[in-house]
């Protein structure tokens, strides 16, 4: 664990264009060495002969059932950022299972740290910087 984890850390500097970084650890202030991040859907899903991602609402909740909940229920967060509107959306099916499985977790329904907009960055910075201050004073 400790191998992988070391390496996203020095890897993830990388992702769009060091973006993901500045997000979520910079802004946010997210510990890193008590944070796990994980993509929503555990589970390759694509349509025939084609490569990109296919999730459907019968593939999410099977990758849900099989793999998403029993992970995110060993973590057993104290909170769960759902990030960027495909995230939430698509977790709105799962939302009162989880919560009725982690009472102690609280779920925030966040903006993705790459908005499609770009002039929406300044805004969206501002908020994950409130946000950081918020996650913050629950630990202090």
């Amino acid at each position: 664990w400790n191998d992988v984890m070391s390496f996203i850390v020095k890897d993830m500097k990388n992702w769009d264009e060091g973006r993901y970084w500045h997000f979520y650890f910079k802004l946010m202030k997210l510990p890193i060495n008590q944070v796990a991040m994980m993509n929503m859907m555990l589970c390759s899903a694509t349509k025939v002969n084609q490569n990109q991602n296919y999730y459907t609402t019968d593939s999410l909740r099977n990758c849900y059932a099989r793999h998403t909940k029993k992970l995110i229920t060993k973590l057993d967060p104290d909170f769960l950022i759902l990030s960027g509107t495909k995230v939430t959306t698509a977790l709105k099916l799962f939302r009162q299972d989880l919560l009725n499985t982690l009472p102690n977790c609280e779920i925030i329904d966040f903006y993705h740290c790459s908005p499609r907009i770009k002039d929406d960055r300044p805004r969206i910075d501002k908020e994950a910087k409130r946000l950081g201050e918020y996650l913050l004073s629950y630990y202090c």
